[in-house]
């Protein structure tokens, strides 16, 4: 089935939108691949932003920052950054209904990668963030909070991806400021090296 944007009098359109609609599958949808470098998982949110843009029209720019280039090389676990991301456009952006910005920032201690995924939408309450939090340390994820606040399966499944593999020293956590914006950021070992240990897919796909 064509995807609803398709446009049947803009071929060059079509052509661009089903390009990167394939290379998001694949890239989604790889079962021989469980680690990447992070610069493979840039270029797939990349992939991601863009076809946000074109689908929906999110007036909505990106910027991401790497602190050094030898960052590039370092390994995480494939489709750990994707749903941070989506949780931005989501429950950040797009509810704002306005332009607005995610950034995206790598850095690196002596033994950490750390990634922060910022957004200026429109945030979450002190209330509505004590509960997500909850959800996401906890063993089940509810379908939404007692104030309607959606936690997504995808963000919890990082978490548990990575507490999992990596230990309760590392995981993801949630800042928000209501009216302002959320911030996540995700901690993980540095790996020079492609792990052998497979890794189920944290998307749920």
């Amino acid at each position: 089935m064509l995807p609803p944007e398709f446009n049947f009098k803009n071929k060059n359109a079509n052509f661009d939108l089903l390009v990167n609609l394939d290379i998001t599958s694949l890239y989604n949808f790889s079962d021989c691949v469980y680690m990447v470098k992070i610069q493979e998982e840039l270029n797939h949110i990349q992939d991601y932003y863009y076809i946000q843009k074109r689908r929906f029209g999110e007036r909505f720019e990106m910027q991401v920052e790497v602190e050094e280039e030898e960052i590039y090389e370092y390994y995480i676990p494939k489709l750990t950054l994707q749903p941070l991301v989506e949780n931005a456009v989501k429950h950040g952006l797009r509810p704002k209904g306005g332009a607005g910005t995610i950034e995206i920032d790598v850095v690196r201690t002596e033994s950490t990668l750390e990634i922060t995924v910022m957004d200026d939408g429109v945030g979450i309450s002190p209330e509505n963030l004590k509960e997500l939090r909850v959800q996401l340390l906890g063993k089940e994820v509810e379908a939404e909070t007692d104030s309607g606040q959606h936690v997504g399966i995808g963000l919890k499944n990082v978490m548990d991806l990575i507490r999992m593999k990596y230990g309760m020293d590392y995981g993801i956590v949630i800042d928000s400021y209501e009216g302002m914006g959320t911030i996540v950021k995700m901690r993980l070992p540095l790996l020079e090296e492609e792990e052998n240990e497979d890794v189920e897919s944290v998307t749920g796909r």
